[in-house]
């Protein structure tokens, strides 16, 4: 048995089928999960420009505070960027959060539409404020030059000095079709690569992307079931803790563990049956001293996972937990 072999013998998933090897378990990837590529960009025109310390009318102080950051001077104003940044921002932690790797983008094909979901919804967003941007953008672009002008003449008292000033913005911003082409928000879908789907004339190549496509899947293999537990170890744990514990976390970790339980695409054992251990615990009316013992069994077993295989690092504590804590309930269960 080779040591990849071993690897997945020791992860135990898909153990219910036959001739589970690292070259079928990347045919297995394939068929199970999908790579989402974002492309979210537009309206952030920056240019770089001195910031003068000398006074200036209110009007000028007002345009500075909502176009000028960091030594950048931007079209459009703060509260717009915001705007646009927050549904970008809110797009890629949706993909994050539906990922079964860690800040990763690989999702499971049975998630995929609830991404989708919220992947158009968000979209959809975008483009409404683009397109109210673009629809306003000649009076946006009318008044920036105008407050622009204001600021450089109140600022530097050499006209020529603030005329070259004018004509670098000028030159620099973009005009309305080019700041058009700018937006995009698009996503790519992509397969994992198979083993079994490539194949080099020269050995050594092959070889080489042979080895790379099976590390490669033994550590999607891992990181899945690694954000797996450490998910269901942080939604439970704080049923140790009488104060760390309500009844809105209660509902929000049944919610969570449930779908840790459906994006179980490798068919984990250990995910499994720590999962389905964890929802009876959430789905409690009560908390008696059986559900916490319960509980502490729980990330007691997810704490030995990540020890065994010398990633404790990887799992993230809650502050009313400590190692110390772990290592003596790893002793008790």
């Amino acid at each position: 048995m080779s040591k990849y072999e071993e690897m997945i013998k020791d992860l135990g998933i898909f153990e219910g089928e036959e001739d589970i090897t690292v070259t079928t378990i990347s045919s297995k990837l394939k068929s199970k999960a999908v790579l989402v590529d974002l492309k979210l960009c537009g309206g952030n025109k920056y240019i770089s420009l001195p910031k003068m310390t000398e006074e200036v009318s209110n009007e000028s102080k007002e345009f500075l505070s909502e176009h000028f950051s960091g030594g950048k001077m931007t079209i459009l104003n703060k509260n717009t960027i915001k705007q646009l940044t927050r549904i970008k921002n809110e797009t890629r932690n949706a993909l994050y959060k539906t990922s079964v790797i860690k800040n990763g983008n690989l999702i499971p094909i049975a998630s995929f539409s609830d991404f989708k979901l919220i992947y158009d919804e968000k979209k959809e967003e975008y483009n409404t404020l683009r397109d109210q941007i673009l629809d306003s953008y000649d009076s946006i672009e009318s008044n920036f030059y105008v407050k622009v002008a204001r600021y450089l003449s109140e600022t530097y008292a050499d006209e020529n000095m603030s005329q070259e000033l004018r004509k670098k913005i000028a030159n620099e911003m973009p005009d309305k079709e080019q700041f058009a082409r700018d937006f995009e928000f698009s996503m790519s879908l992509m397969v994992l690569p198979s083993a079994t789907d490539i194949y080099f004339a020269e050995g050594d190549v092959q070889e080489e992307v042979e080895r790379s496509i099976k590390e490669n899947s033994i550590e999607i293999i891992e990181n899945s079931i690694s954000k797996s537990l450490e998910t269901i170890f942080l939604n439970i744990a704080p049923f140790v803790n009488d104060k760390a514990l309500n009844e809105k976390l209660k509902r929000k970790a049944a919610v969570v563990i449930e779908k840790v339980l459906k994006d179980n695409y490798l068919e984990s054992k250990t995910v499994e049956d720590l999962g389905r251990r964890a929802l009876k615990v959430a789905n409690s009316s009560n908390i008696s001293f059986s559900e916490n013992s319960e509980a502490e069994g729980i990330i007691a077993a997810i704490y030995k996972y990540f020890k065994e295989r010398n990633n404790t690092s990887y799992l993230r504590l809650p502050n009313y937990i400590d190692e110390e804590y772990l290592e003596n309930l790893a002793l008790v269960y």
